[in-house]
């Protein structure tokens, strides 16, 4: 079973949509087919994560996400709840984001995983199968991963999709046995049966109290979940915040840019900083770099027409 660091290594080798299966199944504990069903004509949809949000910008709004799987996906036919983690959740965002530039129109019935680009007659042998709703089929959701999963194992080591899953389980054991997340728990967001006290406790349908304690727990949890990435990654976002704030937006204005490409955030800072996209200040302390001063309101106005800024 791969370390934390051998996960994070892993994820670096895969494609975009690679590192979302990994994460369902690694942080998640789903099995594959709750992303996609063997024959592909049933899988996890985006109205499964309720706190996902798709209107401009695509976000999630609470951390840990909750991820609802259906019955008819789940291998005890009961509907059990579990939670996505952060880096999950801006692995996912940056997946619809490419989706949703790509052409496709997200809904709560769009899968959450979908097949990849297709051309020629394999288009019109998916649209004529008897099963032809966008899912993405079992067999594909593992062929994403088994390939880096296979070339990443120590020498004399095999690893499975499987053992994404079983990571998952042993990680959140650690958990457990350091107080973060209770046994129940644990075997209630993996989907297991887990007896007949489990059942009392969390094998019925959660209220809003439950569901809180168990994301608390979830989130203490995580730690033993995530990877390095997640380090470079809220660094990165954290990063590019603090430069929209210097260029002068708002926290709320910020967010918005969020998740722009590095290109159009080099042209907004070019816009705002500088005063153009040329990179030449049109107006600033004669040495080619934007300057600011105080001004009092009488000057205000003639130097506002002269290119100056606000701000």
């Amino acid at each position: 079973m791969p370390t934390q660091q051998e996960l994070g290594q892993i994820l670096e080798r895969l494609s975009q949509r690679g590192r979302v299966i990994t994460l369902f199944l690694a942080h998640s504990g789903v099995r594959p087919g709750v992303l996609g069903s063997y024959g592909g004509e049933t899988g996890l949809t985006l109205g499964d994560l309720p706190e996902l949000d798709l209107d401009p910008p695509i976000r999630i709004a609470e951390l840990p996400f909750v991820i609802r799987v259906a019955a008819e996906l789940s291998k005890t036919r009961r509907q059990y709840i579990t939670f996505g983690t952060e880096q999950l959740a801006t692995a996912l965002v940056a997946y619809l984001n490419s989706r949703r530039e790509n052409g496709e129109k997200l809904n709560e019935h769009s899968p959450v995983v979908v097949p990849g680009t297709l051309r020629g007659i394999a288009v019109r042998s998916r649209r004529e199968a008897r099963f032809g709703r966008g899912f993405i089929a079992m067999k594909n959701v593992v062929k994403e991963v088994q390939d880096v999963l296979h070339s990443s194992a120590p020498e004399g080591v095999r690893w499975r999709p499987y053992v994404l899953r079983s990571y998952c389980s042993t990680r959140l054991l650690l958990a457990e046995g350091q107080g973060k997340i209770s046994r129940d728990l644990r075997e209630a967001i993996l989907g297991h049966d887990g007896g007949i006290a489990s059942r009392y406790n969390v094998g019925k349908r959660w209220g809003e109290e439950l569901l809180t304690e168990a994301r608390r727990e979830y989130a203490n949890a995580a730690e033993f979940l995530e990877t390095s990435t997640q380090t470079r990654t809220n660094v990165a976002a954290e990063f590019r915040r603090t430069l929209l704030g210097v260029a002068g937006l708002s926290p709320e204005e910020a967010t918005t840019h969020m998740e722009d490409s590095n290109e159009d955030i080099l042209a907004l800072l070019r816009t705002r900083l500088l005063g153009g996209e040329g990179g030449t200040p049109k107006s600033g302390n004669g040495n080619g770099h934007a300057a600011q001063k105080p001004v009092s309101l009488a000057e205000a106005e003639s130097l506002l027409s002269e290119g100056w800024t606000f701000v």
